[in-house]
């Protein structure tokens, strides 16, 4: 994934962007339904990708739920596009500027759901629907 995310950079610094941050998304959605009585559950993982650069004081922005080469490039595009677009139209902006850092955030709830037996969630959820 670096690898992908370094190339991303290196071409977006080619077009001549002076910045570029890459956010890489990537999480699973878990849920449970109980309607009429019949429950289903469903679970479904999402990645995506947010691009911010800059270039002559402007900035742009683009997103992308495809994380590959060609994604990343379109995105990168886009947001190039919107760069172009308003040079000259908005206040410039500056960039203090930094290394690079590579961050992982991972969020450690109080009970992990997964240790929830699925007969306590179903129960819970009873008792819920059965409040509203």
């Amino acid at each position: 994934m670096e690898d992908l995310l370094y190339k991303a950079i290196s071409y977006g610094r080619e077009l001549g962007l002076e910045f570029i941050d890459i956010r890489i998304d990537d999480y699973i959605i878990n849920s449970i339904t109980i309607r009429d009585s019949a429950v289903t559950s469903s679970s479904i993982n999402i990645k995506g990708a947010s691009i911010r650069v800059l270039s002559e004081g402007v900035i742009g922005f683009a997103a992308t739920g495809i994380v590959n080469k060609n994604g990343l490039k379109r995105a990168i595009d886009s947001a190039y596009r919107q760069v172009k677009a308003f040079k000259g139209l908005t206040e410039k902006m500056g960039v203090y500027t930094v290394s690079s850092r590579h961050d992982v955030v991972k969020e450690k709830p109080i009970v992990d759901p997964r240790d929830v037996g699925f007969d306590v969630k179903i129960s819970d959820l009873s008792e819920l629907r059965d409040l509203i």
